[in-house]
């Protein structure tokens, strides 16, 4: 596939998924959970190591979504403060589950 026509298509892609608030939230929440907009302090160099490569998606994606479409960006913020306290409360026990999921299988994995 040439480059023109494989960028025109990952661009069309990237608005698709950023027309629908459900995209919006997905990409959000990945934003969020990579630690993007956060700076670590970690003394455990591993530990350290994996915060940052998470960060590091998280900035890609992040600027993908500023050079395709920068008003999703805000759009997608202001979606999430819109959440009502129960809904904002469900998402973010959702988020632990997941996230308590993760640990689970990533122990597991360690065995």
């Amino acid at each position: 596939m040439k480059k023109n026509k494989k960028e025109s298509l990952r661009k069309s892609d990237w608005l698709y998924i950023l027309a629908s608030p459900q995209g919006r939230r997905v990409l959000g929440e990945v934003v969020e959970r990579s630690g993007t907009l956060k700076v670590n302090h970690n003394e455990n160099e591993i530990l350290l190591a994996k915060c940052e490569g998470s960060r590091s998606v998280g900035l890609d994606i992040l600027n993908t979504i500023l050079e395709y479409k920068p008003s999703a960006f805000t759009q997608m913020l202001a979606e999430l403060a819109s959440l009502s306290n129960s809904q904002q409360k469900d998402l973010e026990e959702q988020i632990k589950k997941n996230d308590d999921l993760g640990l689970h299988n990533e122990q597991q994995n360690e065995e």
